[in-house]
């Protein structure tokens, strides 16, 4: 399966027109072609499925009773100002101005006498769009987390280098004495530093791995533990947790010998940045849970917290329609709970 037959399933589209014939025929033959589309036959219905639903494009009508399609449109870009719109007439040459298009960002026209399969060619393109938007949106994520866990890393690096320096010290002033002079208890502390640097040294061996990893080409697979998984979204929300004052829980239920792949780098990019907005929406001593468990078919990230209903709903219809560009994720979002699923291949 292509790409863009992968996408398409995830892309949910809303056609609004009040000529019910049009939309009933329409529906049904995009349907047929394997998209995913709702109707809605005024504009005040089209509107509330838009706030209410998770749609990427819609279909509208330019002219129409009560509500018209610009009408709509000014409605829905108070809210939203991702979704992509092509905008209908069934009017040949009655496109709307072009300073009309351009004023409530309108990203196509369709003139209904040029067909179904026109409108197809213009859905297409509307779905590349959506999903070029996403890679530039997860980019900058990505870019945004990599910058974070550099820091992270720095923070996290300073008390093992000071170990470091210390042990190095002591461990010179113990050679510097003569063999003779090695009593048992200068044994048990030369072997109580050397213990120490070794694990010190292997901490910031795996740190300076995960950056490398990070920095990669994300179609370079990674497999990693849940721990790691872990580590590596502390480290990146490190500054943000000092700074809420929130408490983040963490809880492993996988399989000891599980091992995650796929896009799960992605992912935590996009976990990362969902416990940022989250915490920007708590107050200090807030807690938010996050377990990383299995079944037989799926991998989940949970987070719950009280605070998930305050988000913004631009940001959550953001980060949602970047997960429906990732190969086999899934995401849900309930009032106080946030699902990623990742389909185990």
């Amino acid at each position: 399966m292509s790409k863009y037959d992968e996408l398409k399933k995830h892309v949910n589209i809303l056609l609004i027109d009040d000529d019910v014939d049009y939309v009933d025929v329409t529906a049904f033959f995009m349907r047929s072609k394997g998209y995913n589309v709702s109707i809605a036959t005024n504009g005040a219905d089209g509107i509330e499925k838009v706030k209410n639903g998770d749609i990427q494009i819609v279909l509208l009508d330019y002219y129409m009773p009560g509500l018209t399609g610009e009408d709509v449109i000014k409605e829905i870009r108070k809210f939203n100002k991702e979704i992509i719109v092509i905008m209908q007439t069934g009017f040949a040459g009655q496109q709307p101005p072009s300073d009309t298009l351009k004023r409530l960002n309108i990203q196509n026209f369709h003139d209904k006498s040029d067909g179904v399969d026109k409108l197809l060619l213009q859905v297409m393109s509307a779905i590349r769009v959506f999903n070029q938007q996403n890679e530039i949106m997860l980019s900058k994520y990505r870019i945004n987390a990599i910058g974070k866990l550099i820091k992270g890393i720095a923070e996290e690096m300073k008390s093992p280098i000071m170990s470091l320096s210390a042990g190095i010290e002591a461990t010179n002033s113990l050679i510097e004495e003569s063999v003779e002079g090695l009593n048992r208890d200068t044994m048990v502390s030369l072997k109580k530093f050397y213990d120490n640097n070794k694990r010190y040294l292997e901490k910031i061996d795996k740190i300076l791995t995960a950056v490398i990893h990070q920095s990669n080409d994300r179609d370079n697979e990674e497999f990693l533990t849940g721990k790691e998984i872990i580590e590596r979204i502390e480290l990146i929300i490190l500054s943000e947790i000092k700074t809420s004052g929130v408490i983040l829980e963490k809880e492993l239920l996988l399989r000891a010998e599980t091992l995650i792949t796929g896009t799960i780098t992605d992912v935590i990019f996009i976990i990362c940045e969902v416990l940022k907005d989250i915490m920007n929406v708590s107050e200090i001593g807030n807690k938010i849970k996050m377990y990383l468990k299995e079944d037989e078919k799926m991998w989940y990230i949970e987070l719950i917290s009280e605070n998930i209903e305050k988000l913004e709903k631009s940001k959550t219809y953001r980060i949602r329609n970047i997960i429906v560009g990732l190969n086999n994720v899934e995401m849900e979002i309930e009032q106080n709970k946030i699902s990623v699923k990742m389909h185990k291949e």
